[in-house]
C-alpha cells in the first residue's frame, strides 16, 4: 500500500502548533513518552477557533479536535492557489464516542433521563457528520474502529477512495480520554484497552494523494513490539508514525495487534 502525504495537521494538550510537534518530534529521548494529562497541573486541550462556540460545546473533546485540525488543514489548503479540494474523508477512532456511550448507560441503569445529546452524537460517525456539517461541504465519509490498529485499517479505506477515482483524500485519527471505568487495570496484560495515563484528547489529519512517497507493508507482529512504545503505548499509531514522519525517518515500524507495519517513508 503506497501514497504521499500532502500536508498534515495535529492537536493534543500541549501541543498545538506544528512547531511545537515538530520540536516533540526531533526530541533525543528515544521512547515516545506517556501524553500529558489535561486538567489540573496538565496543558489545557488545544483551542478550536474554527468551530463556532455552540457547536464546540456540544462536541466531545476527540471529536472536538478533530473537527478543528480538519477545518483549519482545509483552510490552509483552500489558500494555496491550484490545491485540488479534498474529495473524500476517512475517519478513524479505537473508542470514538465511548464516553457518551457510558453516559447514557449508566442513565439507563439509573433509570434518568437521556440526553438526546448524548443519543444523537453516541455512534462511531459523529465526527465525520460534524465535520461536513461545520464545513458545509457534501463530502463522501467513512469511519473505521479496528482497535489498536484503526489507523492502519483506516488507510486501507483511503486506498479504496484512491481505487473509486479520489485524488485527494483527507484522514482523520483521533482518541478522547478513555473513561477510568474501561481502562485496564494494574496487571493485565490482555493488551484489550489501553493502561493510564490516558490523555484528554488528541487528533491527527493526514492529507494523502496517490504516490509513492509513503509505503507501509504488514509484518508478522513481533514480542516486544520495534517500536520503543509498541501496541501498549497510549499514543495512537497516528501520533507515532507523525512522530517518525517528521523526524524525517525513512524506515521505521509500528507495532500493531496481531501484525506489525513496516514503513517506507520519504519526508518532504
Amino acid at each position: 500500500m503506497a501514497f504521499s502525504l500532502v500536508d498534515w495537521n495535529a492537536l493534543a494538550p500541549g501541543r498545538a502548533t506544528r512547531e511545537a510537534w515538530m520540536e516533540w518530534a526531533a526530541s533525543s529521548a528515544q521512547d515516545i513518552p506517556a501524553p500529558d494529562v489535561a486538567g489540573e497541573g496538565g496543558p489545557p486541550l488545544p483551542k478550536t477557533p474554527h468551530i463556532p462556540m455552540m457547536a464546540a460545546r456540544r462536541m466531545s473533546p476527540g471529536t472536538r479536535l478533530a473537527v478543528e485540525a480538519a477545518l483549519a488543514l482545509m483552510e490552509t489548503r483552500a489558500a494555496i492557489p491550484g490545491a485540488p479540494p479534498v474529495d473524500a474523508l476517512v475517519f478513524s477512532s479505537r473508542h470514538g464516542e465511548l464516553e457518551r456511550t457510558l453516559q447514557i448507560i449508566r442513565n439507563l441503569a439509573d433509570g434518568s433521563e437521556i440526553s438526546p445529546t448524548d443519543f444523537a452524537m453516541s455512534v462511531h460517525n459523529t465526527a465525520a457528520g460534524l465535520l461536513t456539517i461545520t464545513a458545509g461541504a457534501a463530502l463522501p465519509a467513512t469511519s473505521v474502529a479496528a482497535g489498536i490498529d484503526s489507523f492502519q485499517q483506516a488507510l486501507f479505506e483511503v486506498a479504496a477512495f484512491f481505487e473509486a477515482g479520489m485524488q485527494s483524500v483527507l484522514l482523520l485519527d483521533f482518541e478522547g480520554r478513555l473513561p477510568e471505568f474501561y481502562r485496564a487495570q494494574p496487571g493485565d496484560t490482555s493488551g484489550t484497552l489501553p493502561p493510564a495515563p490516558g490523555f484528554e484528547a488528541c487528533a491527527v489529519a493526514l492529507l494523502l494523494r496517490p504516490g509513492n512517497d509513503c509505503r507501509v507493508t504488514s509484518l508478522p507482529a513481533a514480542n516486544p513490539a520495534p517500536d520503543a512504545a509498541g501496541a501498549a503505548s497510549p499514543w495512537p499509531q497516528s501520533v507515532r508514525f507523525l512522530r517518525h514522519y517528521l523526524a524525517r525517518r525513512n524506515r521505521f515500524t509500528l507495532g500493531g495487534d496481531h501484525r506489525d507495519w513496516l514503513w517506507n517513508c520519504v519526508a518532504s
